[in-house]
């Protein structure tokens, strides 16, 4: 089975969960099985011809991003034959492809069955946010083209799946296959701590994230409990760090860390040195980061929206945050940090058994191999 992903943010690149997650998967899918061959390809900044490379079995094209709108067009036409040369060099039978942007509106075909895996695409964040732009309109005509070519789509929730349906009025059922966690806990202490007590949010620095209501939530808690911190992890893409530290300074506030963007297996190694976790994001599909945190033993607060129901049950093996609201948020805090530690150790340990259980990479890893399989029999001639 020979598999070609298209993933502009394949790690070592700067990547977010879908980078993270095409990593994983096509890691997995070459180590369970050496026949397989997995092949991705990315544009990237700062090169100036085409990079080929294995890593961890995996072949890895790179070539030259270009930007500006000229760059846009030259881009996708670039990737179409880079694709086509791709697929036959290295006898491709399957290609998968984001939702986000539509990077495949209009093409010709390929030859092979385009599986497009649903992450979130501009139509659909923009929908739950309720924000409209003009330039959104092309986005969704670019999604709804890759949408309508695509042999298969996949949802990673069922959330995203009947959202996507409805933002784009397809008929046909769409499977689910939830997002798996691989983590060597090897090195990684799991456990609440009690002084200080310590929250961790690791995310982008962007409004669907909820960044700012969480600083303006903190420093409300932040009056009442002088004992806990907060450490800040993830990518400032919007430049709004500056702000929100001059807003925690103008408070009085000196319990916030930011770190910047760092990789995965330094930010496991933080998690080691905190109790709780807290995602509270307006809009995913879903996310892994709370995930992650889960696996780790640590108790995650996550707001009730879109996909979350589909991964916590509330106060049973996390908490869920009715809104993404400076108060919501803050009471969210006040109820974890005035509960008996016995029972949020006993919630820590309940959402790290349903991740082993439901969610492993290993498992997921054999649902979209047998996928695959069942995409590339069907278009067979």
């Amino acid at each position: 089975m020979n598999i070609l992903y298209l993933c502009h943010e394949y790690p070592p690149l700067k990547s977010g969960g879908i980078g993270t997650f095409t990593q994983e998967l096509a890691e997995a899918i070459v180590s369970k099985n050496h026949q397989n061959k997995v092949v991705v390809y990315s544009l990237v900044d700062g090169i100036r011809s085409r990079v080929e490379y294995l890593q961890n079995g995996v072949h890895i094209i790179q070539e030259p991003r270009y930007h500006g709108f000229v760059g846009f067009i030259a881009n996708r036409i670039k990737s179409y034959f880079s694709l086509l040369e791709i697929i036959k060099r290295h006898q491709i039978e399957l290609l998968e492809v984001q939702d986000f942007q539509g990077l495949l509106a209009f093409y010709p075909s390929l030859g092979i069955p385009l599986v497009t895996r649903l992450h979130g695409s501009v139509t659909y964040f923009q929908s739950l946010l309720g924000i409209r732009r003009g330039k959104d309109y092309v986005w969704r005509w670019l999604e709804q083209s890759q949408l309508k070519r695509a042999s298969d789509i996949v949802s990673v929730s069922c959330f995203t799946a009947q959202e996507t349906k409805r933002l784009f009025s397809i008929k046909k059922e769409i499977p689910v296959i939830y997002n798996g966690v691989a983590i060597n806990f090897s090195s990684v202490v799991c456990s609440i701590q009690d002084q200080p007590r310590v929250f961790a949010y690791s995310g982008s620095l962007i409004g669907k994230k909820g960044i700012e209501e969480l600083i303006d939530g903190w420093i409300a808690i932040s009056r009442e409990h002088k004992n806990i911190e907060l450490w800040i992890f993830g990518k400032d893409i919007e430049n709004r760090r500056r702000e929100l530290e001059h807003r925690l300074s103008n408070n009085g506030v000196t319990t916030v860390k930011f770190f910047g963007h760092i990789p995965k297996e330094e930010l496991l190694r933080h998690y080691a040195s905190v109790g709780y976790c807290i995602f509270p994001s307006k809009a995913e599909a879903f996310a892994l980061a709370p995930m992650e945190s889960m696996a780790m033993r640590k108790v995650v607060l996550y707001t009730a929206q879109t996909s979350a129901k589909e991964l916590i049950e509330d106060n049973v093996d996390g908490i869920l945050i009715d809104k993404c609201t400076p108060k919501a948020i803050k009471e969210a805090i006040d109820y974890v940090l005035t509960e008996p530690v016995d029972k949020l150790k006993k919630m820590a340990i309940c959402g790290q058994q349903k991740i082993f259980q439901q969610f492993s990479v290993e498992q997921k890893v054999a649902e979209n191999i047998k996928f695959y399989k069942r995409v590339i029999q069907r278009y067979a001639p």
